[in-house]
């Protein structure tokens, strides 16, 4: 429910309906609103870890296997575009919160998520360097990070857009710029 309405529109009867439980029961196992969203944020992200690494891991290639993952987060995202804007815009209201310590442990757990995900990458792309499918000396970590804003980069995008653009074209421009780069014929 939270995950397909949003987190501005979801309203704990329904998410309490839609679990199984009353109202007053699931103030027993999430004090509000926020915790729960921030729970399914970091299920979330767990679920997401396990699906790349597995992609990765059978992946013949490193532009193959970012091609599928590109794939995968596509997908998600537009499944998920009503939850991923209103993350964008609870994230938002939280920072300007005056309760800002009130989730800390959950958005460290957020943080932890996020890092697997680009501990995941990373491992990945020094893989890809190994074998000389990836040229560059830059550190594995600030590989697999660019290539990921790029991404995120999108999303952003998308979401201020109130809508999506054309996956299909993103993912062709992502891996050509992952393979070409920015073709500087610079001094």
């Amino acid at each position: 429910m939270t995950l397909k309405r949003g987190y501005l529109d979801a309203r704990l009867e329904d998410i309490a309906e839609q679990a199984g439980f009353s109202k007053a029961s699931l103030y027993n196992y999430y004090p509000d609103k926020e915790t729960i969203f921030l729970s399914l944020i970091i299920r979330e992200h767990q679920k997401s870890a396990i699906s790349v690494e597995a992609i990765l891991q059978k992946s013949p290639d490193f532009l193959s296997g970012l091609e599928t993952v590109l794939r995968m987060v596509f997908a998600e995202f537009k499944e998920r575009f009503s939850m991923l804007t209103s993350a964008m815009n609870a994230q938002i209201i939280w920072m300007l919160h005056s309760e800002v310590d009130k989730h800390k442990e959950l958005r460290k757990k957020i943080k932890e998520g996020e890092d697997k995900l680009y501990g995941v990458f990373e491992t990945f792309v020094l893989a890809a360097q190994k074998s000389g499918e990836i040229t560059s000396t830059l550190p594995p970590s600030v590989i697999s990070r660019f290539i990921a804003l790029l991404f995120q980069g999108v999303f952003v995008q998308w979401i201020m857009d109130r809508k999506m653009g054309d996956p299909e074209a993103v993912i062709d421009h992502i891996l050509r710029f992952t393979k070409e780069g920015a073709g500087c014929r610079c001094g």
